[in-house]
């Protein structure tokens, strides 16, 4: 079976925050997120709803440390954008942290969002493959 690594392309991405637990007893969770807190993708996938947004860092070492502790946490999400030009930083964390954590890529959800500019067949496909190489991700 092929390795598959996830990471969602976000163009429009509406939250429906009716199915957002906002009360959370002790041991309802095993972890950050509940299956009340995710969202179940077409392919069956549970993803959750709630990530770590990486909008404004930049700096390798800041992105490092706030990765890290997000997954330390249990976060298993992380928004990013191309616009946020920060795709290589947090692939160099993750190559470093996640060995640390006993994490592979499989476990994490990496979302990134397209530029208005690179909208169209052609542009978007060449983006999309841009996006997955500045991710480390194959």
């Amino acid at each position: 079976m092929k390795k598959q690594t996830r990471v969602i392309l976000v163009i429009f991405l509406i939250f429906r925050f009716d199915r957002v637990s906002t009360e959370v007893s002790l041991g309802q969770c095993s972890g950050v997120a509940c299956d009340q807190d995710q969202v179940v993708l077409n392919n069956g996938e549970k993803m959750p709803l709630i990530g770590l947004g990486t909008a404004g860092y930049t700096d390798q070492q800041l992105l490092t440390t706030a990765l890290s502790s997000a997954l330390s946490a249990g976060y298993r999400m992380i928004d990013t954008a191309d616009l946020y030009s920060n795709h290589q930083q947090i692939a160099a964390a993750l190559e470093v942290i996640l060995p640390t954590q006993g994490l592979t890529r499989t476990n994490l959800f990496i979302t990134t969002k397209i530029r208005p500019t690179d909208l169209g067949y052609l542009k978007c496909k060449y983006a999309v493959k841009r996006f997955l190489e500045e991710l480390s991700t194959p």
